[in-house]
């Protein structure tokens, strides 16, 4: 009688696995099928970028996907101006929106305790910036006081920048953390360098392009 209990617990543990395994299974996809993050950027160029991002996973670690964000210069100089007229204090720093679609390629974990898990991660992205842009001028009387406004915008411009992240992860729970550096080819300027007023062109007073470089944070779900 005990041994025909025994065969028959064996039989139902042996019929329910596969059932385990199934859920377990749609568990580990679901966690690594997909990946909403936050991203923050500081670059080089006086610049903040934050960003919203989705990415699929088709295999464990290699994702595909994009992020929609806006960056913002902190502070700039040589800011086109004469004793006519200068840019208004709202316009005076470069700011745009954009859609970057991405690749996201990480390691295994080379690090590995009972909780959390540690690699590196690389994340290459094409940044598809607003092809539009406008200031705000005072126009200003012999004192210096402005006595009207004129607006004036372009779009005409590079606005297709390189970008690229890679740094190391921290992965626990659901959550993963990641940070590194920022290598970027964006000119924050290429829509105002074709800009002018009053036969002043705006590229004159702008700083040559340069690559930027920066620290980027990530918090992902």
């Amino acid at each position: 009688m005990v041994g025909q209990m025994r065969l028959l617990c064996i039989t139902a543990l042996v019929l329910t696995m596969p059932n385990r395994i199934i859920a377990s299974t749609k568990y580990d996809e679901q966690y690594r099928n997909y990946n909403i993050g936050v991203i923050g950027e500081i670059a080089s160029n006086s610049t903040w970028q934050l960003e919203i991002s989705y990415h699929w996973f088709p295999i464990q670690y290699v994702g595909v996907g994009a992020s929609v964000g806006l960056w913002r210069q902190i502070e700039g100089d040589n800011i086109p101006a004469t004793d006519d007229w200068r840019i208004k204090e709202k316009s005076k720093n470069a700011m745009n929106g954009f859609l970057m679609p991405s690749l996201i390629l990480r390691t295994p974990a080379i690090i590995k305790t009972e909780d959390i898990k540690f690699g590196f991660i690389t994340e290459p992205g094409m940044m598809l910036n607003v092809p539009y842009d406008k200031v705000y001028i005072e126009n200003t009387n012999a004192v210096g006081i402005p006595v009207s406004e004129t607006k004036i915008s372009c779009n005409k411009g590079k606005w297709l920048a390189f970008n690229f992240r890679v740094g190391i992860y921290a992965s626990f729970d659901n959550i993963s953390v990641s940070m590194g550096y920022v290598f970027s080819n964006m000119d924050i300027y290429k829509m105002r360098r074709n800009m002018q007023y009053e036969n002043i062109k705006f590229n004159d007073y702008y700083p040559q392009k340069e690559n930027i470089g920066g620290l980027f944070l990530k918090i992902s779900f």
